[in-house]
């Protein structure tokens, strides 16, 4: 029985689908934007939520943001451990609802800190607020920056900045007893030195992973990196509005 081979087989290159990144800058930072964009949702819409509720009525008003400051503060420590835990697994479900509620739960706090600025100096108070977030985004945008555009890993500098936090922290305590008003600035501004720092190393460490490939396909990861930078920018923006109110108190006083 005679069998027949074809001369020519003609086949057809099968091309491999490409994995779909999903874990990059743009993202990252999109998300974290995100993050923010609820935080100041929360916190600017909530004051004239209350108001309403509470009928204006003073001591209810208090009590309400008690009440929920003390339930935003709760809330931040099981978040940030939930998504610290997740970034390393793809369950997009249980990260995504811990960092969103850790944007609310901010909101939250800096909604009582908004309270604080409006009853300080109410006639400065959106000035005071927007300066402090066109300050913070400039300094996170330049250390930032400074972090993604350096080539060489930054993690290197965590044990120095962590030593000089340590030592920050220390006297802090010690001026507790002297009250020194010069060593109280001094321990302050090597604190906002400390979280610059590490938004530099944070973008660093971002794009060093994004560059890495191993994290090619992960949703998770990326919101991890976008909760580290957004409590990067958080904690910059504490500070500075702090400082911006202090500013404005002595050009009015």
């Amino acid at each position: 029985m005679e069998t027949y081979t074809p001369d020519h087989v003609e086949t057809k290159e099968v091309k491999a689908s490409p994995i779909k990144a999903t874990f990059s800058m743009t993202k990252v930072l999109l998300w974290m934007g995100l993050g923010l964009l609820v935080t100041a949702i929360v916190s600017l819409s909530l004051p004239d939520l209350l108001l309403a509720i509470t009928g204006g009525d003073a001591g209810s008003l208090s009590v309400a943001y008690i009440v929920l400051y003390v339930i935003g503060a709760i809330a931040i420590l099981p978040c940030a451990i939930i998504i610290g835990m997740k970034a390393m697994t793809n369950k997009k479900v249980g990260i995504t609802i811990a960092y969103f509620v850790y944007a609310i739960a901010i909101g939250i706090i800096l909604s009582t800190i908004f309270m604080q600025v409006l009853a300080i100096n109410s006639a400065q108070a959106f000035n005071i607020i927007s300066i402090s977030f066109f300050i913070t985004a400039g300094c996170f945008l330049l250390m930032g920056g400074i972090g993604a555009l350096t080539k060489k890993s930054l993690s290197g500098l965590i044990p120095f900045i962590s030593t000089f936090l340590i030592g920050a922290l220390i006297l802090s305590l010690v001026n507790i007893f002297l009250q020194s008003e010069p060593l109280y600035w001094i321990i302050d501004f090597v604190i906002l030195a400390f979280i610059l720092i590490c938004t530099a190393v944070d973008m660093n460490q971002v794009r060093k992973l994004v560059e890495s490939k191993q994290f090619e396909d992960s949703y998770s990861m990326t919101i991890y990196s976008a909760f580290t930078l957004y409590v990067d920018f958080i904690n910059i923006f504490i500070r500075i509005i702090y400082y911006v109110l202090l500013l404005f108190g002595r050009r009015d006083s």
